[in-house]
């Protein structure tokens, strides 16, 4: 009986697996068959919008297709485009292989704001980029440029080029390419800027260019400007610093050699930074340099300072030098109120919090993003946070709070049972092992 059962629940088994196979073929066809539709003349008001924002993108991300492949793509999201206007904003080009000249001239007559990134161009393809698109100036909001081409060549201005559109320009180095051969080759990025107009400038990142010269038109506009260090010799980049009316965030990096720094001759007693200035953030900066703006910069209006480290072992020298400072620094930024340290160990949060009491000051708040290791390569987050907090019960500081994602709470709850854990809406609790210490007078 029993087995009379069992032979008949296996077919049943056997039967359900034969449907359920039918239906997955039957699916596949259905899929292969929309996607043909889509691409082919499938009524465009009959797709959802995000479905052809999706495919639109697709089409302008171009990679390593073919030449033909391209073009087909091309035919596809151009008929998007010329059917239903409404739905898109802007154009996105990624320029850099071969076969993107064809995107550039099935682009080219559409009157859509550009975003343009471009990377590993070609020497003649900025030119041949710019032939493309013939009202580049107007319609231009946005560029990346990672290419060791020169920028020259694109956006020189042979009639006084007037970018109107243009708000955020971002030139970063090709990835294991030397800057500095190149640089030599193509001619320095940063002269483009006094070439021409660029009245809607908001955020420039130009943290390559040793010699950057910025002209006082962009500074008028700029609200975000990331430099090299180097960038600091140069007395016109000081005087924008502190001249800049809208200049809120301020990037430093080098990208090079972040060991080598010396408080330069030419550098001034005093660096004041706008008064508008409310970020300031090191990208792997030297120890000198940390050094030197703990000691001398002012910042009336500063908010909110990182430091990003990178160093190896366990201990920071840039984090070391900056505490040695760190209280002629609040002095001289009286609204400061937070201070984010990537890749922190407990020992420096400790000196941090031993020199912010002493100045009438204490930790508010520890941002905990995860498990990832820290500088030693074998430690995580956790033990270090253990250790922080039960430093700061040793010296009678009240207990922190502490923000994580959503994911974590039950962990950080159950490890700190007597801790106030709230839920972290901000991005780089999620994506980088971050230290963020608020702190407030006491």
């Amino acid at each position: 009986m029993i087995q009379s059962n069992l032979a008949i629940i296996e077919g049943y088994c056997a039967e359900v697996e034969f449907i359920l196979q039918k239906v997955s073929q039957i699916q596949k066809r259905l899929l292969y068959q929309r996607a043909a539709c889509i691409s082919a003349s499938t009524p465009i008001a009959a797709l959802p919008v995000e479905l052809l924002r999706e495919v639109f993108q697709l089409a302008t991300v171009t990679n390593r297709r073919t030449i033909a492949d391209t073009s087909a793509v091309c035919r596809s999201w151009s008929s998007i485009v010329s059917e239903q206007r409404e739905l898109w904003t802007s154009i996105t080009l990624r320029a850099g292989d071969p076969c993107d000249s064809v995107v550039a001239h099935r682009v080219h007559s559409d009157s859509l704001p550009l975003n343009l990134e471009v990377n590993a161009l070609r020497f003649s393809w900025p030119s041949r980029l710019k032939r493309a698109f013939p009202d580049m100036e107007q319609r231009l909001e946005s560029m990346e440029w990672t290419s060791s081409a020169s920028i020259q060549e694109f956006l020189y201005p042979e009639k006084n080029a007037l970018f109107s559109a243009l708000h955020t320009i971002k030139l970063s180095p090709p990835s294991g390419c030397d800057m500095c051969g190149a640089l030599k080759e193509t001619g320095s990025h940063g002269t483009f800027l006094s070439a021409a107009s660029f009245p809607s400038l908001r955020r420039l990142e130009v943290e390559f260019v040793p010699d950057l010269e910025i002209p006082q038109a962009v500074t008028r506009t700029l609200e975000h400007l990331r430099l090299n260090q180097a960038a600091l010799n140069s007395f016109t980049c000081r005087e924008l610093l502190r001249n800049a009316p809208l200049l809120r965030t301020l990037e430093i990096r080098d990208p090079v050699d972040a060991w080598t720094f010396t408080n330069s001759g030419d550098f001034p007693e005093e660096l004041t930074f706008a008064p508008s200035l409310e970020s300031l953030i090191y990208h792997s900066a030297p120890v000198g340099l940390v050094d030197y703006i703990s000691r001398t910069c002012v910042c009336p209006a500063l908010r909110s300072l990182k430091l990003s480290l990178s160093t190896p072992g366990t201990t920071s020298p840039l984090l070391a030098g900056f505490i040695d400072h760190l209280g002629t620094f609040l002095d001289r930024s009286p609204q400061i109120y937070r201070l984010i340290v990537t890749e922190s160990t407990a020992e420096e949060i400790s000196l941090i919090t031993v020199c912010l009491r002493s100045h009438g000051y204490d930790l508010r708040r520890f941002i905990f993003s995860g498990f990832q290791p820290i500088r030693d390569g074998n430690a995580s987050l956790l033990p270090q946070l253990v250790e922080t907090m039960q430093m700061r019960r040793e010296i009678g500081a009240p207990e922190l709070e502490l923000e994580t994602s959503a994911e974590l709470i039950p962990i950080l709850r159950e490890t700190f049972p007597d801790a106030t854990v709230v839920s972290s809406t901000r991005e780089d609790c999620i994506l980088e092992p971050l230290f963020v210490l608020d702190f407030s007078t006491w």
